[in-house]
């Protein structure tokens, strides 16, 4: 099993298979949801909940197509749900969380210059612009380079939903990096 993309079933996979299958697949599922929450804490809660998930399937004897659009789905599922969450108690209790903890420093790697960071910075900035549904469809067509047809399987929409969905991400990024200070 060579290909992040790989079809397997609990019968088929071993513990060097799904080692070499999370090492293929960690960095860019991290990536996607750090890009998706906004945060890291709370990031790498659901990037662990993943994990958990996948495992628990895989338990089951179930079958997965394709490993990497199956993360990635799991992944959008429980940050999805993880706003529900949010949404739900902040109505509720009248508390006034957000969708993403401010206090959380910015992801930025460690060998990066000043100019970099500052762009990294604009580049977080304007994502949360963007509405939830348009930041997880441009991360993952543009950041960890999904084909429209995979993200329409991710995100359970029309090829078309996703390239409207796209142009409309596209134009507001256009939009706001052309009014922000560069």
């Amino acid at each position: 099993m060579s290909k992040g993309n790989a079809e397997c079933k609990s019968n088929d996979i071993n513990g060097a298979d799904f080692k070499a299958l999370f090492h293929q697949n960690e960095a860019a599922l991290f990536r996607y949801i750090r890009y998706l929450a906004g945060s890291s804490r709370h990031a790498e809660d659901i990037y662990q909940e993943t994990w958990l998930r996948v495992v628990g399937y895989l338990r089951k004897g179930k079958r997965i197509q394709n490993f990497k659009g199956f993360l990635f789905t799991v992944a959008t599922n429980i940050y999805r749900d993880e706003l529900q969450r949010l949404r739900i108690r902040r109505f509720f209790l009248g508390t006034s969380l957000d969708e993403k903890d401010v206090a959380d420093e910015l992801w930025v790697s460690t060998e990066t210059s000043p100019d970099q960071e500052e762009l990294n910075e604009i580049l977080e900035y304007s994502l949360s612009h963007l509405s939830g549904k348009q930041r997880s469809m441009f991360c993952l067509r543009f950041i960890e380079g999904f084909k429209i047809s995979e993200i329409s399987q991710i995100m359970k929409c029309a090829e078309g939903t996703v390239k409207a969905t796209l142009y409309k991400a596209v134009q507001k990024l256009r939009h706001h990096l052309k009014n922000s200070e560069l």
